[in-house]
């Protein structure tokens, strides 16, 4: 009977130390942090940009919006990721150029094959309210819908 007890409580040991290690994972890889001050006041300046694919991008012209996940194949919307993903649309400061970004992020954006940048401008209180960032590389995210008249989509010039 002990015996039992002791490998139930192993397996709960193991369960809490999974959930502790996923809400870790987790918490440093999504944006959670406010905006500052600061930030807000350079968003409005610059804006923001978005990275997409040429496949995206079409649905994103015929959608008349951006919104995250629309474009993703049966398979991705069912993954873990999509999920906790869900309704979050991710950008870098409109300031920088594709060159200005981290190695990583250019080798992660060259893998999902982007091509295009959409230029979000004309961003107002309320869409600021829905915006939070990591800290270590800016990395911003929107959460909502965007009306795509407020976007500006060009080719990316990955020689600037």
């Amino acid at each position: 009977m002990l015996d039992k007890y002791i490998e139930i409580s192993i397996y709960a040991v193991i369960c809490v130390s999974l959930i502790i290690v996923l809400y870790v994972l987790k918490r440093n890889h999504y944006p959670f942090t406010p905006l500052t001050e600061n930030l807000k006041s350079e968003i409005k300046k610059y804006g923001l940009v978005h990275f997409t694919s040429s496949y995206r991008k079409d649905i994103i012209e015929q959608s008349k919006t951006m919104k995250s996940g629309d474009s993703l194949s049966g398979s991705l919307k069912r993954s873990a990721m999509y999920r906790a993903e869900k309704g979050l649309i991710w950008f870098y400061s409109g300031k920088n150029k594709f060159t200005d970004l981290s190695e990583k992020s250019q080798r992660i954006l060259h893998k999902r094959e982007c091509e295009f940048e959409c230029r979000f401008t004309d961003i107002s209180d309320e869409d600021l309210n829905r915006i939070t960032y990591r800290k270590k590389d800016l990395a911003f995210v929107y959460r909502g819908t965007i009306d795509i008249s407020r976007i500006k989509i060009e080719r990316i010039s990955f020689d600037r």
